[in-house]
Parts: C-alpha cells; sequence; structure tokens
C-alpha cells in the first residue's frame, strides 16, 4: 500500500476552501524570474541578463499558450486510458473487502463518521457507503444525502489524490443528478457541473466515464443548465471522444450523453452540434453490431431531422445512409423506430429526389410489418409516409401499386382509429392515378371502386371532395381500358349495384361548394347516359 498520510476530509477541504488562492495568483507567480535581484558587476551584465530572463519568460508565456489553445481545441487528455484497479492506491484486499460491504440505511450517520475519520480506510469505508446508499435500486437516499450536507464533501473528494476516493465520489455525485431539479441544484449551486467537465479528461476509465455519464443527466434536466454545460465547453469534450475514441464503452457513454444534449422540445443551436453530425454517422457504421450506439444514434439523427431538417437531409443524402436508416426498422421491436421514421419522413417531405431515396433504401418492403405495430403513433406516421410517397412521381406511385399497397391501405381505411384511416384516405385516392394498363387492371382487381364508395360515405366535405376526385379518375380509366362491348362503363355499372347513383345525385346539393361543383362534373362527365 502507498504511503499517503491520512487527514481528515472535512478539516481539509475547510482548510482547502479558506486558503483558496485567487485567480491571478497563478499569473503573477509566473511573471517572477529566478535571480531578478541577483548581484551583478556591471550594467552590461545586468542588460545581458535581463534580456535572457525576457526571452525566457517569453518562451515560457508562448509554451503556456500554445499548451492553452490546444487544450481548449481538443479539450482532452490524449491518454489511451487505465483501469482503477490497475491505479490503486491501498492495497487489492482491503478494496475488494470495502466494495463488497452491505450497506444499512439506518447506519448513515455511522457512514458519515467513518467518512470524517482520520483513518484513510475508514474514510475510504465510509465514502463507498454513502456512495451505495445513493445508488440503491429502490428509494435511494438521494434527500438524505443532500440533508446531512454531504455534496459539499463529495465534490471535493472530487479533486481528491487517490483515484478510488475520486471514482466513489464521482459517482456518488452522478446518482444526485438523476434526481429532481431541486437535488440537482444541490450539484450545479456548488460547481459540481464544472468538475464533471475537468474529470472528462480523466485517464481513469472508470472515473471519466462516470464524468460524462453525470454530464448527460445534467444536459436533460433543462434547457438552462444544458446550455450552460455547453458555455462551459462541454461538448467539446464529448466532440473530442466521439471523433477519437476507439474504446467502445467511452464511444457507448459518450454518445449517449450527446443525445442527452439533444433531447428537448428547444434545440441546442446549430452552430454548438453540426459538427457532430459526421461523426454520429461514422459511428453508427463503425459499432453496428451494437444496439445500444445504434439506438442513440438513431436518435440523435431523429431530432437533427426535426429541427435542422434540411442540412441533415442532404448530409444523409450525399453519404447514402437511408438503407442503414432501414436496417435498424428491421431489427426488432426493440428497435427505435419513431426517430427512424422522422428521418425518413424528413426526406419525403423535402422533395421527390428524396422521395425517391426512400423508395430505393427498401424502406417500403419494411412498412407493411410496420402498420401491425402496436403503438398508433408509428403506424400513423407510415400511413403519412406512404401518402406522401403516393402524392409523388408517377414512378412513386405505381410502385406502391406494384408492391400490393392498395389493398394494404384498404385494411387500413376499414380497420383503423380516425386518426390513422385519414391518412390511408390520401394513398387510396391518388392510386386512382396510375396509367400503365396492368397497373389500371390491378388496382380494380384489388375493389378499388368499392374502396372510393366507402370513402365517398364519409362526412367530412374534403374527404368527399377528394373521393369525387378518385371516381371520377375511375370512370375515366373505365371508359378508357374496359368499356363493355355495349359501350357500358364497368365502373358506372359497379356504382348502379352499389346503389351510389341516388347518393351521387344528392351530393349536388351539398353545403360544400366544391363537393356539389365536383359532383355535377363527374354525373355530366359521365353518369348521365348510364343513369338513362
Amino acid at each position: 500500500m502507498t504511503n499517503n498520510t491520512p487527514v481528515n476530509l472535512f478539516a481539509a477541504i475547510q482548510k482547502a476552501e479558506e486558503g483558496r488562492p485567487r485567480e491571478n495568483d497563478e499569473y503573477k507567480e509566473n511573471l517572477r524570474g529566478d535571480g531578478l535581484f541577483k548581484h551583478t558587476n556591471n550594467m552590461t551584465e545586468f542588460r545581458e541578463n535581463s534580456l535572457f530572463q525576457e526571452i525566457a519568460r517569453n518562451r515560457l508565456d508562448t509554451q503556456k499558450e500554445i499548451e492553452k489553445r490546444r487544450r481548449l481545441k481538443a479539450g482532452i487528455k490524449i491518454e489511451t486510458g487505465k483501469s482503477l484497479k490497475d491505479c490503486l492506491s491501498i492495497d487489492l484486499n482491503s478494496y475488494n473487502e470495502a466494495s463488497n460491504m452491505s450497506v444499512d440505511p439506518k447506519n448513515i450517520d455511522l457512514y458519515i463518521k467513518g467518512l470524517a475519520s482520520e483513518n484513510q480506510l475508514e474514510q475510504y469505508g465510509g465514502l463507498i457507503a454513502i456512495r451505495k446508499l445513493l445508488t440503491l435500486p429502490d428509494n435511494p437516499m438521494i434527500q438524505e444525502v443532500i440533508d446531512k450536507s454531504l455534496v459539499f464533501v463529495l465534490i471535493n473528494i472530487l479533486e481528491h489524490k487517490l483515484p478510488e476516493f475520486v471514482f466513489e465520489a464521482v459517482t456518488s455525485i452522478c446518482a444526485i443528478t438523476t434526481g429532481n431539479m431541486d437535488q440537482i441544484k444541490s450539484v450545479t449551486s456548488k460547481n459540481g457541473h464544472k468538475k464533471l467537465i475537468a474529470l472528462s479528461d480523466s485517464n481513469i476509465i472508470e472515473i471519466q466515464e462516470q464524468a460524462i455519464w453525470g454530464l448527460g443527466n445534467l444536459a436533460h434536466e433543462s434547457i438552462a443548465l444544458r446550455d450552460t454545460l455547453i458555455n462551459e465547453g462541454a461538448l467539446d469534450k464529448l466532440l473530442y471522444y466521439i471523433k477519437n475514441a476507439e474504446r467502445r464503452s467511452l464511444v457507448k457513454n459518450t454518445i449517449w450523453a450527446f443525445h442527452q444534449f439533444c433531447n428537448g422540445k428547444t434545440p441546442p443551436k446549430y452552430e454548438a452540434v453540426s459538427t457532430f453530425l459526421d461523426y454520429i454517422l461514422q459511428s453508427m457504421t463503425k459499432f453496428g453490431d451494437d444496439l445500444d450506439v445504434v439506438n442513440d444514434c438513431t436518435w440523435i439523427l431523429g431530432y437533427f431531422c426535426d429541427h435542422y431538417m434540411k442540412k441533415t437531409v442532404q448530409n444523409l443524402s450525399t453519404l447514402n445512409m437511408l438503407p442503414q436508416i432501414v436496417k435498424v426498422l428491421e431489427i426488432d421491436n426493440s428497435a427505435p423506430i419513431m426517430p427512424c421514421l422522422r428521418i425518413l419522413g424528413g426526406f419525403v417531405s423535402k422533395c421527390a429526389a428524396t422521395t425517391q431515396e426512400v423508395v430505393d433504401s427498401g424502406a417500403l418492403d419494411v412498412f407493411p410489418k410496420l402498420l401491425g405495430h402496436p403503438n398508433a403513433s408509428i403506424r400513423k406516421e407510415i400511413c403519412w409516409m406512404i401518402s406522401n410517397i403516393a402524392a409523388g412521381t408517377l414512378l412513386q406511385l405505381e410502385t406502391l401499386v406494384t408492391k400490393g399497397y392498395v389493398k394494404l391501405m384498404t385494411k387500413v381505411l376499414k380497420e383503423e382509429e380516425s386518426i390513422i384511416k385519414y391518412e390511408a384516405v390520401w394513398a387510396l385516392c391518388n392510386f386512382t392515378l396510375v396509367e400503365k394498363a396492368e397497373l389500371v387492371r390491378s388496382i380494380f382487381e384489388d375493389n378499388i371502386v368499392d374502396t372510393v364508395c366507402y370513402i365517398l360515405k364519409f362526412k367530412q366535405a374534403k374527404y368527399i371532395a377528394v373521393g369525387l376526385e378518385a371516381m371520377t379518375n375511375l370512370l375515366k380509366l373505365g371508359k378508357t381500358f374496359f368499356t363493355n362491348q355495349d359501350g357500358t362503363n364497368p365502373v358506372a355499372i359497379k356504382l348502379e349495384q352499389n346503389n351510389m347513383f341516388d347518393y351521387l345525385e344528392g351530393l349536388q346539393y351539398h353545403e360544400s361548394e366544391v363537393v356539389y361543383e365536383k359532383s355535377i362534373q363527374m354525373i355530366e362527365s359521365y353518369l348521365e347516359v348510364e343513369a338513362d
């Protein structure tokens, strides 16, 4: 065991606070030069010595400035990282014994007494006990620890010279950051967030990753706290690791933390997060076998599409990422489906070219399965995208028909809840715009006429109007492709069989001007002869 003279943590902290140097003390010390008042034999020697001292000071200042800029730019020590067990200052047996101790919430005062002991092992045991109380699976004692005025002690232990003490303290602070806003303020009001940012530089793996986890907790709590962390340089640390880290656990932790920075109704400024996008995409590819990484990356991309859609879609398009997004949808029900749909939705709502990328990505082969998902929001999102694709180019519309979406949307129309079935109306009515004979035959075989008759019975004028447009298209197709030998239109005959003539005539007196105009136009163009 390393010979470290034990100190009373509470007394040491109080003394440190009383004697803490001011911010400019270090600067003043740097300006002092060795031998500044050394005796010189003559003025020439004095001038030469003064010149050399000035050159030395300037060189030192320049080196410090270069190092400062490098640190500000990189924001991180370039370390490969060491395990805590490789850096222990107490013997391994004592460490394991203390780590495996059981705790009783009733003994919190006894653990605090141990933490205040002069004996190093007793201090460590008390610190572990406090950490275990804070991380109890049921009813963690966050408020009790705060009420015992231990937060200040824990924050100051973050600067302890022994890494095992720092690890227990940072884990304790991170546990407090999972509490409510008032409990989190007990940490931030004492600048605990700044120390977490500093500890994200630690070359001890466990300390570093706990600190990053704590930053994620804080960023998720409130917009104001998130922006404070950004201003303090937290994102600079995260960006460095996402760009450069090879250790899987560090990458996962860092991406999760960045996910928390993006999570919120009010997004960070684009300039603060834009540089992350390329590296998130790279991480998603590099660690594509890790569902946690893929999950967090997908949620981040979903938020980017929500808040910075145009720029995000452009980047994803350039890197041809949609096939990978579609693969995420194929995983299972634990996959991050909603953010994937947000990404795809950003593409279909932009332009015909990006909509075609969705079609080419294989998404249309995955959508049918998702139409049976238990989450209504997911089913609605799918139907919305299908209706948008159906409103795109003729090629996109024909692709939907070829893949059997007439039957799928008909089922949605007749079985889904109202908020979802209305999305299907637009897609089904657009299906009547196909032009190729084989596709026209296909939609008729899928009973499109009966489906549009069903839509015409809706109460809302906008759906009746679009249904009339669709029925007019079908009458035109029937006349063009399937006129009977006696010259009759099979679509008109189908309408008569469905007892629709009287209903359609009644629509000429509908209160909606659009409805009665479309009904008159359709009847005059295609149904007057049939009615006679």
